[in-house]
């Protein structure tokens, strides 16, 4: 079991961020286990974003990758694929901790570099669509997302925004800067208009 994401990144904000885990099992769930283990999560009550994934989804790796069972708040779906979870199987590989198990490089195989940056493409894409609801998840995202383009390193949303206010154009960087205070619910002016979509295309353009 390993916990990635903001809580592994030490920038873990109760009020807006979930809890992120990856499940790496011997062998697929049995059938007669998914309804307690769903009436367990449900009784949580927590931000959780839960994957179950067996060694035989992860090895040999393949994109978008299969998963066993996976829940949110959002709902619960079970044996799909999920191009996201080239983004989340690097990112617990690269920052992950072990809640229980071996160290997370030697749980999850390495995900090539053309499938990370295909979801980092499908994310920005996807946050374009609601800019106007989430600008700053816009933006965080679409300064991560440059600077693993160009550093090769996984970053957190707010390690990328203080990535995007040293390397960005300089036009942009005041956006880096709006969007890491709101991640952090600090006061601040807001976001121009037109220029979230504006840094959107021109990062996927630059990628």
């Amino acid at each position: 079991m390993y916990v990635y994401g903001s809580l592994a990144f030490g920038c873990y904000n109760p009020a807006r961020s979930d809890i992120d885990v990856l499940v790496v099992t011997r062998r697929r769930l049995a059938a007669e286990t998914r309804g307690p283990l769903s009436t367990l999560l449900h009784g949580l009550r927590a931000h959780l974003e839960i994957s179950f994934l067996s060694r035989a989804d992860l090895i040999p790796w393949r994109h978008p990758c299969p998963f066993d069972y996976h829940y949110s708040e959002m709902g619960e779906v079970h044996d799909r694929t999920n191009a996201d979870l080239a983004g989340e199987v690097a990112n617990a590989r690269a920052r992950g901790v072990a809640v229980i198990g071996p160290p997370p490089d030697q749980a999850f195989p390495s995900v090539p570099e053309e499938d990370y940056l295909d979801t980092i493409v499908r994310d920005i894409r996807w946050t374009r669509d609601r800019i106007d609801e989430r600008p700053a998840y816009a933006v965080l995202n679409c300064c991560r997302g440059l600077a693993y383009s160009r550093e090769r390193v996984v970053m957190s949303k707010a390690e990328g925004a203080e990535w995007g206010m040293r390397e960005l154009q300089a036009d942009f960087r005041p956006l880096a800067e709006t969007a890491l205070a709101d991640y952090r619910g600090e006061p601040h002016d807001g976001f121009p208009a037109g220029e979230v979509l504006r840094l959107s295309l021109w990062v996927e353009a630059s990628l």
